[in-house]
């Protein structure tokens, strides 16, 4: 009875697996269907052929042009209902008839950009990852080649290494070619060089597999190749200097001179609403403008720069495992706060000098304890990073040379212990004594940088293990990873350096919005206000302390994200930024409320 049961409901779930089909591939039967020409339009007009291959997406161009053609058509037809209906049913609105137009006009062309958009972007994300892992990827085959690795065989050892993302990714592909579709390595490598996106990890694998066949000098040509790639890294890198200086420009032209600008017109119309009469209007564009249009400027900043910068993939658990933690207890911080500086009678109409203080103070109270919270255990986990690369460079350096009297690789580790490499010196003594007791070297350098959270060394300290194990260790090997190691290694001290120039920019900003704000309210305030036939109104103090709260908490909110922007511009990360973020969003607060006492009377 019960195997008849586990029959029939085998039967029904494979009649089940038989009839439906999933909902994409249904969506994509019905786009080939009915879109198929216009598919081939999108496909050619864009090459998306080429795009999507590029940007290494499982699936087919012409479905993908489908999909795109149904968001089209469906995105047009929904554009024409808002076009006819802001006609048909808002005769006499001028201002929602035209941002109803606006948005049937815009909504099919959005649409289109971001489908289109999309793989490009995933190219673009392929082609930085490629880029700014290629130096070690050449340098890892350069000093490998001199222990007779051949290329393959890097292919394979960075297929296993998870601290690369985008070389990985194209070592598994070689590899894909050769043992799924079965071609030869010279075929497979020239396949992966059709297909990258990155010109420069083309054009080294083309060179290799033009030496492969003259039967060229393949070590002297991964080092000419490495050579080559550090002068185009310190090209990159002043060009890469000048991009984030033109960001911050334009991001301060941006945030301060067009606010300001803003500001004196803003706060001229919104006297009308201060002093009691209509003029509403005003703070709500005051509003969208602080709240919603000047964040997103900051925001986008932070996006341009972070794929603007070298990313190192290091994962900080500690200090995400910190962020609810910390986000709870600054929203309960918040509402102490909001309760016993009197804040809450703001909200619940009575509204002077001390009560918008009081809510000022309680709304930023959040923002101050996240950021010195999180910052706090950021900076501990993260204490080690600083000067750790010319540190871990220097050590392969006396590795290096203590090989070369002879030493055996192990040995020469060994060797180290008792010298000074300031953060990374517990981390050598581990491995050290991990190796003196007869541990394999693979297990007493993976023991030893458990803890290790700094990208750059954790890679060096997997490269030291292959040059070991895989390349022999020769004196010749370890000569070349530690050349390779200090020249990466000082092209990122440089970069830091010349960075950190940029820190200040978003402080003056800052600063220029939290007193130029109140400044202009108090001018505004000191002119007489005239209405009608020459009848003076007096002004309302509740709307003038409603117009400052209004004002006074975007603004401190913009200054904490200009904080994240000083952090990821000058110090190539937003944990850095929380530092700055507590200080400015500290100024802005402090110096907002010393305003509101000095220069407005009631």
């Amino acid at each position: 009875m019960r195997r008849n049961l586990l029959s029939l409901r085998l039967r029904k779930k494979e009649k089940q697996h038989k009839t439906s089909l999933p909902p994409l591939m249904i969506i994509d039967f019905i786009s080939l269907l009915l879109f198929s020409s216009l598919a081939n339009r999108i496909r050619r007009t864009f090459d998306l052929d080429r795009v999507i291959r590029e940007a290494g997406l499982n699936i087919h161009p012409h479905i993908y042009a489908a999909r795109v053609s149904l968001l089209l058509i469906l995105s047009t037809t929904i554009g024409v209902a808002v076009i006819v209906s802001s006609i048909l049913f808002f005769q006499g609105l001028l201002i929602i008839q035209i941002i109803m137009m606006l948005i049937g006009i815009f909504t099919p062309a959005t649409v289109l950009a971001l489908s289109l958009l999309y793989p490009l972007s995933m190219r673009s994300s392929r082609r930085n990852s490629v880029d700014s892992e290629l130096p070690f990827f050449v340098s890892y085959a350069s000093f490998m080649a001199r222990g007779n690795i051949s290329l393959v065989k890097v292919f394979e050892r960075f297929a296993e290494m998870p601290l690369f993302y985008g070389m990985r990714r194209e070592a598994r592909h070689f590899l894909r070619e050769i043992r799924v579709f079965g071609k030869d390595p010279v075929l497979a490598l020239e396949t992966v060089a059709e297909e990258t996106p990155s010109e420069d990890f083309k054009d080294l694998i083309m060179g290799y597999t033009t030496m492969l066949r003259i039967g060229g000098d393949l070590v002297r040509y991964l080092e000419s190749k490495a050579d080559e790639m550090f002068a185009k890294m310190s090209e990159k890198i002043k060009s890469l200097i000048e991009r984030m200086g033109l960001i911050i420009e334009i991001y301060m032209i941006l945030s301060v001179v067009t606010t300001l600008s803003l500001f004196v017109l803003f706060i001229s119309a919104g006297g009308l609403s201060i002093i009691g009469a209509q003029g509403g209007l005003s703070n709500f564009f005051i509003g969208l403008y602080i709240y919603l249009i000047l964040p997103i400027m900051s925001i986008m900043t932070i996006i341009v720069a972070h794929y603007s910068q070298p990313r190192q993939k290091v994962f900080l658990r500690k200090t995400v495992d910190m962020i609810f933690p910390g986000l709870l207890i600054s929203v309960v911080l918040g509402v102490l706060t909001l309760v016993f500086s009197g804040g809450y009678r703001f909200i619940a109409g009575v509204i002077d000098k001390y009560t918008t203080i009081g809510l000022l103070i309680s709304i930023n109270t959040p923002f101050i304890f996240f950021s010195g919270f999180i910052w706090y255990h950021y900076r501990k986990e993260t204490k080690t990073f600083r000067g750790i690369n010319q540190k871990i460079a220097s050590f392969l350096e006396d590795v290096s040379e203590a090989r070369k009297t002879g030493l055996s690789p192990e040995r020469s580790i060994i060797q180290t212990m008792k010298r000074d490499y300031g953060p990374l010196s517990k981390v050598v003594r581990r491995i050290g004594v991990a190796v003196s007791l007869g541990i394999d070297i693979e297990a007493a350098v993976k023991r030893g940088v458990r803890e290790l959270r700094n990208w750059f060394a954790r890679v060096m300290f997997r490269f030291l293990i292959d040059s070991i194990k895989v390349g022999g260790g020769s004196p010749e090997v370890l000569y070349s990873l530690a050349k390779y190691a200090r020249a990466l290694a000082e092209m990122e001290s440089r970069l830091r350096i010349s960075l950190r120039t940029y820190v200040m920019m978003p402080y003056i900003a800052a600063i220029l919005l939290s007193i130029s704000s109140i400044i202009f309210l108090t001018m505004m305030l000191q002119t007489p206000t005239i209405l009608g036939q020459g009848s003076t109104v007096k002004i309302d103090p509740a709307a003038v302390y409603s117009f400052v709260a209004l004002l006074s908490i975007g603004i401190n909110i913009n200054s904490w994200i200009m904080g994240l922007v000083a952090g990821k511009i000058a110090e190539l990360s937003i944990g850095e930024g929380l530092k700055h973020s507590l200080i400015l969003i500290l100024t802005s607060l402090l110096s907002q409320i010393i305003l509101i006492f000095l220069y407005i009377p009631f």
